[in-house]
């Protein structure tokens, strides 16, 4: 199946780290990477605050160029949060519908993330910049194989002014595919967010092309209540190699408990709060 073929690129998934979502959603979402803090689909440095526990569920519809469907659901994730970092497992349910057939599969994955470095000063909540390094790992069902990645992301505010909050982020993903073929590719990625207040993030990223893997981009709102639930929706493509893009669209919600009750620490060690990615679903 195509769409099975491009998870294991890393060009479906993630999230979401497949991540990743969203660590407004332990996750985000899913492309490539579902569990991570992060973006729609590239990870950040933020992390789950310390002692706490944040447990995601999403949805995500892809419209392949071709035609067709792949639905994932549930896009389950729970990641803990520790002293700069964060560790966490996922499942997803994929479901592929083609030519009136269709199949099933049950994937699972194991992520983490430490930050490596952060400066002292803050700046709206978060510090200034930081660096991160994390992994990510990807079982696919039926004996199908799996996708290890490795990255290293870095965080820097921008522009702060009362509420508002720019933020830019890059890294470098390097991925190996262990399936029908084996591949090694290292690619790099982008990705930009505003936040309001804290509890509002409007985000995008962009991971570029590199044979066999494709191009994909996401664009996420995201919400983050003070009673530690937050929502999040999405829309993205992905490279096809028909020069038709893959639609990707996706939404989840997650829920954060334990440690001292504030949100996302994402970069303070004081569990500041603020947004991340979900995962997505993430």
């Amino acid at each position: 199946m195509r769409s099975r073929f491009n998870v294991m690129l890393g060009v479906v998934w993630f999230a979401g780290a497949a991540l990743f979502s969203t660590r407004a959603i332990a996750h985000p979402t899913s492309t490539p990477l579902w569990g991570p803090t992060g973006l729609g689909t590239i990870p950040t440095t933020d992390t789950v605050a310390p002692g706490q526990i944040e447990a995601a569920v999403g949805y995500e519809d892809i419209d392949p160029g071709f035609g067709g469907e792949v639905r994932f659901f549930p896009v389950l994730s729970a990641t803990y949060g520790f002293k700069k970092g964060e560790i966490g497992a996922g499942y997803l349910r994929e479901r592929n519908e083609f030519f009136g057939e269709s199949q099933s599969y049950d994937n699972f994955n194991l992520n983490g993330k430490y930050r490596i470095l952060q400066s002292r000063r803050e700046r709206g909540g978060v510090p200034d910049a930081a660096l991160a390094a994390g992994f990510h790992y990807t079982d696919f069902d039926d004996d199908l194989g799996h996708l290890s990645s490795f990255y290293l992301t870095g965080s820097k505010v921008v522009f702060q002014r009362n509420k508002h909050l720019l933020r830019g982020h890059v890294g470098a993903l390097h991925q190996r595919v262990s399936s029908f073929v084996d591949d090694n590719y290292t690619r790099p990625f982008f990705g930009g967010e505003y936040r309001y207040n804290n509890r509002i993030t409007l985000a995008a990223d962009y991971i570029p092309e590199k044979d066999p893997a494709l191009r994909t981009w996401s664009f996420v709102a995201r919400y983050e209540s003070q009673n530690n639930w937050s929502a999040q929706v999405g829309y993205g493509e992905f490279g096809s190699p028909l020069k038709r893009d893959d639609k990707r669209l996706m939404a989840s919600v997650a829920y954060r408990f334990g440690g001292n009750g504030s949100s996302r620490a994402a970069e303070s060690d004081d569990a500041k709060p603020l947004s991340g990615t979900f995962t997505m679903p993430r």
